[in-house]
């Protein structure tokens, strides 16, 4: 995972600006469709029990909320209905609280 930012350091080691950090994300992103209506359907590989929220940006600045699940198992589908109205969208998945 890259990281940019205003920093000096990442865990106690010196950096300028940017860093790559060695993580074993919680999750991976799948396959990803379109349905027939246009919708986006994003599948992610997860730990069962796990709760996931969905997040999608036009900018990478401003995100909003698409949904909140809980991984019954170790395949979790999101679907996002209003990606036809959107020229560019970007998604981030983040383990819930």
């Amino acid at each position: 995972m890259l990281v940019a930012g205003f920093f000096t350091e990442i865990n106690g080691v010196k950096r300028r600006n940017i860093a790559r950090l060695n993580v074993q994300p919680p999750f991976k992103f799948g396959p990803v469709a379109r349905a027939a209506t246009g919708a986006l359907r994003l599948s992610l590989t997860t730990e069962p029990g796990k709760t996931y929220a969905l997040q999608a940006s036009t900018n990478l600045t401003d995100w909003v909320s698409l949904g909140t699940n809980t991984a019954s198992g170790f395949t979790l589908v999101f679907e996002d209905t209003a990606a036809p109205t959107f020229s560019q969208r970007f998604y981030r998945v983040r383990l819930a609280p």
